[in-house]
């Protein structure tokens, strides 16, 4: 699992808010949602960062009692990859992105989908859905998904936090969240 406490981006400096990342080694999907500009990304790329840097044997700007496992990749789809001269449309650059990663991933890989249903029309979502449903139930590992879609979020996830300009609101289950939505 990874444990991660007051990680800090390093290219933030001193604006840094400070975020706890715990993903339990029996929690396949962590999940962040929240609106626009209230720090998703940015937890997800200090996750990101602190991982690449323990890898390296780097010391990693984090609270005492943190701790990461060895992955032996990072997996990623981040931004649109959409592109015109490539022939590709929102959907299909992420579906390129999701083969990827069900090629080249494995039991010891981090996954990280950053608004992969962003742009997607239902019946695009919910083969997303599905990619996503395969890729967690084929490696079961650890998947770190920033979105919006709530359909796709109860579907896919195991543990919910809601993050408001960089602070948990609310945190849990599916069924937890529909019980006490932030």
């Amino acid at each position: 699992g990874i444990t991660l406490y007051d990680a800090r981006h390093l290219l933030l400096g001193e604006r840094a808010v400070p975020v706890d990342i715990l993903i339990k080694e029996n929690i396949n999907i962590l999940l962040i949602s929240g609106p626009n500009t209230g720090g998703k990304t940015v937890a997800l790329k200090t996750a990101a960062l602190m991982v690449l840097m323990n890898q390296f044997n780097l010391g990693i700007p984090v609270r005492e009692g943190s701790s990461l496992p060895f992955f032996d990749n990072v997996l990623a789809d981040i931004g649109d990859g959409q592109s015109i001269a490539d022939s590709l449309s929102t959907f299909s650059a992420h579906m390129k992105n999701i083969s990827h990663i069900l090629e080249t991933g494995t039991e010891k890989s981090l996954i990280l989908l950053d608004e992969p249903a962003a742009g997607m029309n239902p019946s695009e979502t919910t083969e997303l859905m599905h990619q996503i449903r395969r890729i967690r139930d084929t490696f079961q590992i650890a998947i770190f998904l920033i979105e919006h879609d709530m359909n796709l979020v109860m579907n896919v996830c195991e543990t919910i936090a809601v993050v408001n300009y960089g602070r948990i609101i609310a945190k849990g289950t599916p069924d937890e969240i529909r019980e006490n939505p932030a």
